[in-house]
């Protein structure tokens, strides 16, 4: 019997709705499983009866079946259910990520508040911390503590120890998410003789459908050199270097939280970044709850022994850039009244200045001997 266009199509869809239904429960309840795998019922039969004695290739369910199993599909949900269930365990980053409802409250606006007014927002922080037990100080029999160690009500005030794990962890998504959009960057893709320009970056992610600023004549857009000074944890900040002023990028460009107009809001570091450092964040929680005292273990050893390679165009240099170090400031007595206001204390910016120093020196004296 003839079948008009639109009975086709909606044989077709019904089919396939069947079908797909019975894929995706198939996906979930044998995940893993190498020895059995279920199929769906009909696995072998066609999608839709063949229509005036002509052939429909690929009309099978086993076809379509196979390709969804065999894709990346169950890795896709994986990462959306790790990712709600982690928001659940630390709360929402902030109002523009996946996973927040209307009037949650999120930890960009709560640390906000409690960095420009400790007292007035330290109750509702101290909500925010009931909530989520990621936060909380805990004994070894997961009972909740106050800073003294002692057993408190789950649903205690929130101690000072856990206001600071809090904030910490904020930093902690913050700074990964700057050096995320640093590592993008880093290559030769966005840059014209080493420079790296913005509007490149910019119009590429646009052009993938990113939410990112739209670039018009009137756009601020950078031009720099990536200069080693700065960290891959400043991208968005203004750093001074070597008397200038640098900045690599502009953060309402591609941060809601940091947007300058409500009705101007970028999104892609909440879109595509925040999503994997809360993943990444929730093995590590894991880590933390079941293998404590085990890292604690490795953490004293994490430090044996300082590598630092040999140079075949300066074989010396290494030698002497640990002599030196160790005589200017290992050695050497602090040079104010007290180390933290002392300018010759060992930190990474001075062993940096003095490995460059030490680097000029010896080109210097191989140029004299040549």
């Amino acid at each position: 019997m003839n079948l008009s266009q639109e009975v086709y199509a909606t044989m077709l869809n019904k089919k396939l709705k069947i079908f797909s239904a019975l894929a995706v429960i198939s996906l979930f309840g044998l995940t893993g499983c190498d020895e059995v795998v279920a199929k769906p019922s009909g696995y072998s039969d066609q999608i839709i009866s063949n229509v005036d004695d002509k052939e429909v290739y690929n009309n099978l369910i086993s076809i379509v079946y196979d390709g969804i199993r065999e894709g990346s599909l169950s890795s896709n949900v994986l990462d959306k259910v790790l990712y709600q269930y982690s928001v659940s365990i630390f709360g929402p980053y902030d109002k523009y990520v996946s996973g927040y409802k209307d009037g949650d409250a999120t930890l960009f606006d709560l640390v906000s508040s409690y960095r420009s007014d400790a007292n007035s927002a330290r109750s509702s922080l101290s909500d925010f911390i009931k909530d989520h037990k990621a936060y909380w100080n805990t004994n070894d029999d997961g009972e909740r503590t106050n800073d003294n160690g002692d057993v408190v009500d789950d649903d205690s005030a929130a101690s000072d120890m856990e206001i600071n794990r809090l904030l910490a962890k904020f930093d902690n998504i913050e700074k990964r998410a700057s050096q995320a959009m640093y590592k993008e960057i880093s290559d030769s893709t966005y840059a014209d003789r080493s420079v790296f320009k913005e509007e490149k970056y910019l119009r590429k992610l646009r052009n993938s459908l990113k939410s990112v600023e739209k670039v018009t004549s009137a756009t601020d857009l950078t031009k720099t050199l990536l200069y080693p000074e700065i960290e891959d944890y400043q991208v968005f900040d203004t750093v001074s270097v070597r008397g200038n002023d640098v900045t690599i990028l502009h953060k309402s460009y591609y941060w809601g939280a940091y947007a300058t107009s409500a009705d101007n809001v970028n999104t892609y570091v909440e879109d595509e970044i925040i999503k994997d450092i809360y993943r990444e964040m929730l093995v590590e929680q894991y880590l933390l709850d079941e293998q404590y005292s085990a890292l604690g273990h490795s953490y004293a050893r994490e430090v044996n022994i300082v590598s630092i390679k040999s140079n075949s165009e300066y074989p010396l240099a290494a030698g002497y850039l640990v002599n030196q170090f160790v005589d200017d400031y290992i050695l050497a007595k602090p040079n104010q009244a007290s180390v933290a206001e002392s300018t010759n204390k060992v930190t990474l910016d001075s062993f940096k200045i003095l490995s460059e120093r030490c680097l000029c020196r010896l080109s210097a004296s191989s140029q004299r001997a040549a």
